[in-house]
């Protein structure tokens, strides 16, 4: 979600974009500080408990000193809508991790008496092998 957003808000690379284009305050405004407010704001919705506010700050430090300050706030003023219309978009989604389904009672673990893929011929010639069985 937040990389769509990004892209979005990535006006002069995204001919296409996934949500409808938003209509920008000024063509002047910056557009790492759209990027930066969209995926900060994308972040503070999935993840309320976490403080992403530094992250945003150091982002926004990087945008050169002669961008006119007034086209920093108009550029994230345009990152919060998109961030605001793809959590609109997606709001519907369940969630895609289930804490219920782990192995070793640890997200991500193989669990125990996993078997190794077997070799096959064609194993053998993707891993890199070139030679015939």
């Amino acid at each position: 979600m937040m990389n769509i957003a990004m892209h979005d808000a990535n006006w002069p690379a995204a001919p296409r974009t996934y949500l409808p284009r938003i209509t920008q305050q000024n063509p002047n405004d910056s557009i790492e500080a759209t990027m930066d407010a969209a995926a900060h704001g994308v972040l503070k919705s999935l993840f309320p408990d976490f403080d992403f506010a530094p992250a945003l700050n150091a982002a926004t430090s990087q945008i050169p000193s002669w961008v006119d300050p007034a086209h920093i706030s108009g550029g994230k003023a345009d990152g919060e809508k998109i961030a605001a219309l793809m959590i609109a978009e997606r709001s519907g989604d369940e969630a895609a991790f289930s804490p219920a389904y782990t192995l070793d009672g640890v997200p991500g673990s193989r669990g125990h008496g996993v078997r190794p893929v077997r070799r096959t011929r064609s194993t053998r010639i993707w891993g890199g092998s070139s030679r015939s069985p």
